[in-house]
C-alpha cells in the first residue's frame, strides 16, 4: 500500500481480512492449487498492520473508542500518521487532513472478521496492540504466536505483545534482541538509506537496533516462524 494509502483507509482491517479470506476461498478451490493446499493445515503471518489483519481473522477483536484513547496520549509512530499531512495515491502524494478515529465505522471496527480455517497465526509487532477486547483473546482457540522485534525499551507501545499472549489461551512470545521495528522489512541495497533520506522519509527504514545485521536477524525470524508454524500446524515448513 505504499503508493496508495490514506489515514482515514488505514484502519479498515475489515478489508484486510476479508481479502485474506478471499485468497483462502481462491487457493482451496482452485483446480490447480487445490490439490496442493491442505485446508486443514491452514496458517497466518502478519507482520505490524498486517499483524493487526492476522490478529482478527483469528478471532480478535479491537475496541474503537480504545484505539481513539491510545492514539490521543500516544501521537508517535502509527499514530503520527493520523495527524494528517500527506497520504498517497496512485503513486502521488496527496494532502489529507487529520484524521479523527472515533469518525471510523465503529460497527466494522468492532466487529468479528473470523475466519474458523486459520488454525495458527503468527504476530510479528502486531498493531493496535493496545486495543484489543480482552474477552474476544481468550476466546481464540488457535495457537497464537506473539514476536517482538527489539528489548522492552525499544519496542513501541503500539506493538508491545507480551501481554497479548498472555490472555490468549494458547499464546506464547518471544523477542529478536538488536532489532527495531523496521527490521523484519527487506534488506535495504547499497545507498538506499540515503536515497530514503533524500526524498523525506522520516521512517529509519534501512536501520536496525545494534550491531547485529538484518540478514542475521532474519535469519533468527525464519526460524522462530518456521518452529512455530511447525509445532502449531504439526509438519515441516
Amino acid at each position: 500500500t505504499s503508493g496508495d494509502s490514506t489515514p482515514a483507509d488505514t484502519p479498515k482491517l475489515w478489508e484486510r481480512t476479508r481479502d485474506l479470506s478471499a485468497v483462502i476461498d481462491a487457493m482451496t478451490t482452485d483446480p490447480t492449487w487445490g490439490n496442493a493446499v491442505d485446508g486443514d493445515r491452514i496458517g497466518v503471518l502478519g507482520f505490524s498492520l498486517g499483524g493487526a489483519a492476522a490478529m482478527e481473522i483469528a478471532g480478535a477483536r479491537a475496541s474503537l473508542d480504545a484505539y481513539a484513547h491510545y492514539c490521543d496520549e500516544y501521537k508517535k509512530c502509527d499514530c503520527a500518521w493520523y495527524a494528517g499531512g500527506i497520504g498517497y495515491r496512485d503513486d502521488a502524494v496527496v494532502h489529507v487532513d487529520k484524521l479523527d478515529l472515533r469518525t471510523i465505522d465503529k460497527a466494522r471496527f468492532e466487529q468479528s472478521n473470523l475466519d474458523r480455517r486459520v488454525k495458527a497465526a503468527v504476530l510479528v509487532d502486531p498493531g493496535l496492540a493496545p486495543a484489543y477486547d480482552t474477552a474476544s483473546l481468550k476466546a481464540i482457540a488457535i495457537p497464537m504466536d506473539f514476536i517482538n522485534l527489539g528489548g522492552t525499551d525499544t519496542i513501541p507501545l503500539g506493538v508491545v505483545a507480551d501481554k497479548l499472549a498472555a490472555i490468549a489461551p494458547r499464546g506464547t512470545y518471544a523477542s529478536v534482541k538488536g532489532a527495531i521495528h523496521f527490521s523484519f522489512l527487506q534488506e535495504c541495497k547499497p545507498g538506499g538509506a540515503e536515497l530514503l533520506r533524500e526524498t523525506g522519509e522520516v521512517d529509519p527504514i534501512c536501520a536496525d537496533g545494534g550491531s547485529r545485521s538484518r540478514a542475521d536477524l532474519h535469519a533468527e525470524l525464519v526460524g522462530l516462524i518456521r518452529s512455530d508454524l511447525e509445532r502449531s500446524l504439526q509438519g515441516p515448513m
